[in-house]
């Protein structure tokens, strides 16, 4: 019988898919659930999950419990939050939380995963692990992932066996949540209601496909290095090949009207000003939007050499999504949240 795979979020967009390959591929999970998510998988014989939030270590520490190897996937992800203090309370002192556990209940290997947010962006060249990023860091969130990575590699300089892994844009079936927002731009778009495009849309961007986030994690658990940071790089392209390519596979091309970065960016001050006052999230929160004029072009041949980590290109990844969202065409997002 295969160990006991501790996981945080489970019920997210990546968690999910890869708890269900893990499923299927006979390992048995201990999931740290929150009582108010949707637990697709507690009707599995594999699958048991234990009610509590990343502050909560007695519940980590009940779930954690003879597993030998787990995934810390769950954060505060969303782009605005009333009080910002919740990016760093989940993020930082939550992993904080999943460490200390972790290290009295000796596991013996755990894989964290953070965000290519925080990476350079990309000047000619892709971004890799080593790449100096010379501007400074855009958000809350951001700031919180670079003070998680600094804290996982406090902890493996005294020992312990943790290994970080980076997504940039994922796309692909799956939970329709703000952690997926290149397949719901993909679906408004075939619907006939995503009608804008930043700048030229020329700016580059990392987009990979969730069946290689997943095989990534996996990867990174049987091989990757303690302390190591493996960036989990897609297919880069500029934002308007997205589109391009979702046309050629349906034959939908739909004019979307150009708007100028610079207009973009004083709307999104202005409005994001206001919804602050207000105490509402802004349509565009501007720390958010800022990222749109760089181009983040990401190099992957780090996990591809020491990991055995491959990608799936725009054309074969979107006609799989774009497939999928035509067999699920009455799925509602908001309710999927």
């Amino acid at each position: 019988m295969k160990r006991k795979i501790f996981m945080t979020g489970a019920t997210g967009f990546v968690g999910r898919q890869l708890t269900k390959k893990l499923l299927d591929s006979g390992h048995q999970i201990r999931a740290l659930v929150e009582e108010k998510e949707e637990c697709p998988f507690e009707s599995h014989a594999n699958f048991e999950y234990v009610t509590g939030n990343l502050g909560d270590k007695a519940a980590i520490k009940s779930a954690m419990a003879d597993c030998y190897h787990g995934f810390h996937i769950a954060a505060y992800a969303r782009p605005w939050a009333k009080d910002p203090r919740i990016y760093y309370d989940v993020n930082v002192e939550g992993t904080k939380n999943i460490l200390d556990v972790a290290i009295k209940a000796s596991m013996r290997k755990l894989v964290i995963t953070s965000s290519c947010s925080i990476t350079a962006p990309s000047n000619g060249t892709p971004s890799d692990e080593s790449t100096v990023r010379k501007i400074p860091l855009f958000n809350h969130y951001d700031f919180s992932k670079q003070k998680m990575e600094e804290l996982v590699g406090n902890y493996t300089k005294n020992g312990f066996n943790a290994v970080l892994v980076s997504p940039p844009r994922i796309y692909g079936p799956g939970l329709m949540c703000p952690s997926n927002p290149v397949t719901d731009m993909v679906k408004k778009y075939l619907d006939g209601d995503w009608k804008l495009l930043p700048g030229n849309g020329d700016r580059l961007g990392s987009y990979v496909y969730i069946d290689d986030v997943v095989q990534g994690h996996i990867l990174a658990l049987k091989h990757g290095l303690p302390g190591e940071k493996y960036i989990l790089a897609g297919d880069n392209r500029k934002f308007t090949d997205v589109f391009d390519t979702v046309g050629t596979i349906t034959g939908i091309h739909r004019k979307l009207r150009k708007i100028p970065l610079g207009l973009i960016l004083v709307f999104s001050y202005i409005q994001t000003k206001i919804s602050n006052v207000l105490g509402r999230q802004p349509l565009l929160p501007y720390d958010w939007t800022c990222k749109l004029v760089y181009d983040w072009a990401l190099s992957g041949n780090k996990a591809a050499r020491e990991l055995g980590y491959t990608i799936t290109t725009l054309e074969e990844g979107m006609a799989k999504t774009v497939s999928w969202i035509r067999e699920n065409q009455e799925m509602d997002v908001a309710d999927q949240r």
